[in-house]
């Protein structure tokens, strides 16, 4: 193991060092942030895509099927949709939000809800949301470090994550999407051909296969309980829909058509993409059923299937889109400080102290990421909850955004507020209720908006906050 280990290392170091080199160095904002807007479809829909195979889609989804099967699919399949419903709206955020660099541009920006209040809420709230993901991506590098060299995570989390920082404080959003787009070339070739490696040992034998996949099947439909498949169902539907980093990938295409091609590529992909994972974790389980259960899975599997050379490589990739992921999100995490929370905070800050301030956080949230890492259990656990809580505060003011031709900003605070601590209210005491919390926290912020919005609007008069500006 000793020659592969350093063949794994040895290439790992050159592909991003490669990047990093190539990354040009960005001296503008808005190219630091939003890729000067000029980004193709290809490259929009590989790093969609890149960024979603994360360590949920590919780590956690085999940890799952390999103890739920083919039926595991009826609830993660669902992912797709996300993305599918971002395909209808990128056109109309493409053309409504011209100027928006973040997520909250587009809320509290002119075109939304034109506070410096909401700007302010809202990023601090998505910043908390991208750096708790980070926090969890970094999680599952310790993870697949830990199963393939046995290293500790205070050895390889700070490598891996010093490398993601390295190119994505040099770079920005553009070096994101050329390492996004790579990785993700890369993994979709080695994926397929994991599972035709495993369909070709010689204890697998395919009418077998089909009794225990089918016997599988019944049996975990029979246990079907629907206050959990509500609840995981509703989190990857809502998963990444109007999201920070999703709605980054309209803000740096081209012009709207290549948004939309971008999404519709990448909301097809990923229903292809679930099916793929489910399978590799539904036949692992039919050739080595005694395996414990936990995330390193799916690289066991690719270990005893892969020869040596095709395993490192494997490695490799596994690494590389995990920090697709990491990459895209600590960029948007770092974007969001600099644009919504620090520039709504004070004096509006020019380009240059922007872009100065984005790359301090980078490497903030990068420190941050290895030190919280060590309190991270299960990747798809940590998922949901992140998710459940974030979105019925963040989802109102999104949608109303898009939709409305002005939004008040009062609506917006107050479904924010609302969202927050219905959620947080309906986990705290009514955990085993067959509402799940993030159900619940949306059905109470939607409305909400919904209320104080009409109420406003009655008034026929115009009502901003009293600090509105055009930001």
């Amino acid at each position: 193991m000793i020659g592969i280990n350093q063949f794994i290392i040895g290439l790992f170091i050159i592909v991003y060092i490669t990047f990093i080199v190539l990354s040009r160095k960005t001296h503008s904002f808005i190219e630091y942030s939003v890729a000067g807007r000029k980004v193709g479809s290809f490259l929009v829909f590989s790093s969609l895509a890149a960024s979603m195979i994360g360590p949920a889609y590919t780590m956690g989804i085999v940890k799952e099927s390999y103890s739920q099967g083919l039926y595991y699919y009826l609830s993660i399949g669902l992912v797709g949709f996300n993305y599918l419903i971002m395909t209808v709206f990128a056109k109309k955020i493409y053309w409504k939000f011209p100027d928006a660099i973040t997520a909250g541009d587009m809320i509290s920006g002119p075109s939304g809800h034109n506070s410096r209040i909401v700007k302010l809420v809202i990023g601090c709230l998505t910043f908390v949301h991208m750096t708790l993901i980070c926090i969890m991506l970094t999680k599952s590098i310790g993870v697949v470090l830990l199963t393939v060299f046995e290293w500790p995570e205070n050895v390889s989390i700070p490598i891996t994550i010093g490398i993601v920082t390295a190119y994505s404080y040099f770079g920005g959003i553009r070096a994101t999407i050329q390492t996004d787009a790579a990785q993700f070339v890369i993994f979709i070739i080695l994926i397929p051909a994991l599972i035709i490696a495993m369909i070709n040992e010689s204890s697998f034998e395919v009418s077998s296969y089909i009794d225990s996949a089918t016997n599988r099947f019944i049996h975990n439909a029979s246990e079907f309980d629907l206050k959990s498949y509500f609840e995981a169902a509703s989190a990857w539907i809502l998963l990444g829909l109007f999201g920070p980093a999703t709605i980054n990938r309209v803000l740096i295409s081209k012009n709207e058509v290549t948004a939309q091609r971008g999404f519709g590529g990448a909301s097809l992909f990923m229903f292809i993409w679930m099916l793929l994972m489910v399978v590799i974790g539904d036949i692992g389980y039919f050739l080595m059923p005694d395996e414990q259960v936990s995330d390193g899975l799916l690289l066991r599997f690719a270990q005893t299937h892969y020869n040596s050379l095709t395993f490192s490589l494997f490695v490799v990739a596994i690494l590389g889109v995990i920090m697709s992921t990491h990459d895209t999100i600590l960029n948007t995490a770092a974007v969001i400080l600099s644009e919504d929370v620090l520039n709504a905070s004070g004096k509006a800050l020019t380009d240059e102290s922007k872009l100065k301030y984005s790359k301090a956080a980078i490497i903030a949230i990068g420190l941050l990421s290895i030190v919280g890492a060590q309190y991270i259990g299960s990747i798809i656990g940590v998922m949901i909850l992140i998710v459940s809580l974030v979105m019925p505060a963040y989802l109102p003011s999104m949608f109303f955004s898009i939709i409305l031709k002005r939004p008040f900003w009062l609506s917006s605070i107050a479904s924010i507020v609302m969202g927050l601590t219905s959620t947080l209210y309906w986990r705290t005491y009514h955990q085993d209720s067959f509402v799940p919390p993030l159900i619940f926290g949306l059905v109470i912020s939607f409305p909400v908006y919904v209320l104080i919005y009409l109420a406003m609007g009655r008034k026929k008069q115009s009502v901003t906050s009293p600090d509105q500006q055009n930001n």
